[in-house]
């Protein structure tokens, strides 16, 4: 598929109704979309358990380490709802293509990195290509599967993202501990390729809704104020004037977008919908709570532990592991009965896995992290496939790619919060620059960052029972 054909009809085939895709076109979009969730994760889980070696190699020091996971969350929260919104005009499947062509070159050039600097910025290119991807992956699934099957196949998705949570750390550790942490890029590298070769080969269906103009000057003010949002917030006490000023440019955009005649996201829209404004909410805390708890084994393992990258991704194994077992279950199970039940407790199991960890020590029994990551595994399945069917099937499809925009920008913004607790907190209580210098204050660090993520866990179960009640209100 060439780039010109990616803003084009092309090959494609326009489904307006999904009810008249064949059963195979069908198996081709979640087979296709499966391929691709699976990228991303792994990627994110390969390179935390790589950390120490590439710490090791570029020089740097635990703020940099939290750097190489903010770089890339930055550039995929300020753009990932423009793109959906952009998707839902040209094209999902043609969005999706051009992301992952995207991701397989930048995924090459991080292999070729000369320095942190580079790294860095290259990983920032990634997360860019990376919000043409989760804008439309759930987007085209939705696209092509009813309610009623939905979650079931929404289900399957989540469990290829966790099935590249699983394998990141066990895969991530053999390839950084026999060859070097540079072959997580050149095997991303490989695998981009052939995602492009199954979306070329499969999905020749593409979905879009109707033909709209985008306020361009909001949408531009959107990118450039969610990005200085989420940059200063990455470290509150030493952006402490840049953070209340980027709160309040992004309260002006606020402000423009309920006044325009033509909006860029509509927000009274958005925030008239309950079950989509609770259920954005609540996986925003839900992230928020759990994105960083791999990062902060991953150090204690190798740092406190003395375990090699292999052996650390074996023990970090049960969680993602058990996200993927009970995904496309929960997701089934979505379909059938109360959702808003099935992530409220998730929300709950995840808490109760993340407890112990706030008595962590130097002697902290490995079997105990291995279960204790099996129920915030289990956890985080029960909530994410459920809650994401829920969003989903509250939207106008002709605004599934947004509203899957909006869904993963309250992920991503979860995700960045959560590095921004832990790089703040390593900044106040880890003032060494290396980190096996600093072990005692390490273990500080660590609880506090659990005692916080509890607490954002009391507000993601506040919001999981507030979607539920009252009327649902109206759909995009």
């Amino acid at each position: 598929m060439v780039l010109s054909q990616l803003f084009t009809n092309g090959p494609y085939k326009l489904y307006k109704n999904r009810e008249t895709m064949e059963k195979k076109d069908k198996l081709a979009v979640i087979l296709t979309t499966m391929a691709a969730s699976f990228l991303t994760p792994f990627v994110l889980s390969a390179i935390n358990i790589a950390m120490p070696d590439i710490a090791k190699e570029l020089s740097l020091t635990p703020n940099d380490m939290t750097w190489l996971s903010i770089s890339f969350l930055l550039s995929s929260t300020a753009l990932v709802i423009p793109m959906g919104k952009i998707a839902d005009i040209y094209g999902r499947v043609r969005i999706f293509s051009a992301g992952f062509i995207l991701f397989s070159l930048f995924s090459l050039f991080c292999a070729l990195a000369a320095d942190k600097n580079q790294l860095i910025f290259l990983r920032f290119l990634q997360g860019a290509a990376s919000s043409m991807i989760f804008s439309t992956a759930i987007a085209i699934i939705s696209s092509a599967f009813q309610k009623g099957e939905r979650g079931k196949a929404i289900g399957f998705s989540a469990g290829a993202v966790y099935l590249g949570l699983t394998l990141g750390p066990f895969l991530g550790g053999v390839l950084t501990y026999n060859f070097t942490w540079r072959s997580i890029f050149y095997f991303s590298f490989l695998i981009s390729l052939a995602v492009i070769f199954l979306i070329k080969r499969n999905m020749k269906t593409e979905w879009k809704g109707p033909a709209q103009k985008v306020n361009y000057k909001l949408m531009f003010f959107y990118i450039f104020s969610m990005f200085l949002l989420v940059y200063s917030g990455t470290n509150v006490v030493k952006h402490a004037f840049l953070f209340p000023a980027a709160l309040l440019l992004f309260s002006g955009y606020v402000l423009l977008e309920l006044k325009a005649a033509k909006p860029f996201l509509d927000l009274k829209k958005l925030v008239s919908n309950r079950i989509f404004l609770f259920s954005n909410l609540s996986a925003f805390f839900h992230y928020s709570a759990t994105f960083s708890i791999f990062l902060l084994l991953s150090l204690y393992l190798q740092y406190s532990k003395g375990f090699s990258a292999q052996t650390s991704g074996l023990v970090l194994f049960s969680m993602p592991f058990l996200m993927m077992l009970f995904s496309p279950v929960a997701g089934r199970l979505s379909d059938k009965s109360n959702a808003g039940t099935l992530t409220t407790f998730g929300i709950l199991l995840t808490g109760a896995g993340l407890v112990p960890f706030a008595f962590i020590t130097p002697d902290f029994p490995v079997y105990l992290t291995i279960i204790s990551l099996a129920a915030v595994g289990a956890g985080s399945a029960f909530f994410s496939s459920p809650n994401t069917n829920q969003v989903m099937s509250s939207l106008d499809p002709g605004s599934y790619s947004l509203g899957s925009g909006v869904l993963s920008t309250m992920r991503i913004m979860g995700q960045s919060l959560s590095m921004s607790v832990t790089n703040t907190v390593f900044y106040l209580c880890l003032p060494e620059k290396n980190l096996a210098s600093g072990i005692n204050n390490f273990f500080k660090s660590f609880k506090i960052i659990i005692i916080i993520s509890l607490a954002l866990l009391v507000v993601a179960v506040w919001a999981s029972f507030k979607k539920t009640s009252g009327e649902e209100g109206g759909v995009l």
